[in-house]
């Protein structure tokens, strides 16, 4: 069959013809060269047609020289490997983006819980936020606490720093 006299002939029924007859093998041999699932295979191959229909009305394509399929193949192979290049790309571009808008994201989930904890230790008395301040802020050990503010010994400090705490996750609790 001279395919390019029926498409210039009868463009709408070949072209269907051609769809028809070439989808399964083309797509097939896509989605097995280049790994590509059903639809991108079934996007590529209807992107060749209409280029093979475009050669033709152009009279880029006056003569086939080999079998249609072959053709197909031929322009559905650089359309794949552009397909790839650009799905390549996008995800190149993309990733850092996902990851710039994951950082804001969680710098300010961080912001939110400092502000919390914030609020909270200053509803704790003094003695409970100097006790947590020396130790988290200043790195103070427990001897060092006791001396500073006056406690009997390091456990005191131990028991009493542990109860600040408690009460410090019942007010972040209540706040959330």
């Amino acid at each position: 069959m001279d395919w390019i006299t029926e498409v210039k002939n009868n463009e709408n029924e070949t072209l269907c013809l051609v769809y028809k007859k070439y989808r399964n093998s083309v797509t097939a041999w896509m989605m097995k060269t280049y790994k590509l699932n059903h639809e991108d295979a079934l996007e590529i191959f209807q992107q060749c047609v209409i280029q093979f229909y475009h050669n033709v009305r152009e009279k880029k394509l006056t003569v086939l020289t080999c079998k249609l399929d072959t053709y197909l193949i031929g322009i559905s192979n650089n359309m794949c490997k552009a397909f790839l290049r650009k799905r390549k790309l996008r995800s190149t571009y993309d990733f850092p983006l996902l990851i710039h808008q994951n950082e804001i994201e969680e710098k300010e989930e961080q912001e939110s819980k400092y502000a919390l904890l914030e609020k909270s230790i200053q509803k704790l008395g003094e003695n409970c936020q100097n006790i947590l301040r020396l130790f988290y802020y200043e790195r103070y050990n427990m001897e060092q606490i006791s001396l500073t503010l006056n406690f009997k010994n390091a456990n005191t400090v131990k028991t009493q720093k542990y109860k600040c705490i408690k009460r410090l996750q019942k007010l972040v609790a209540g706040l959330k």
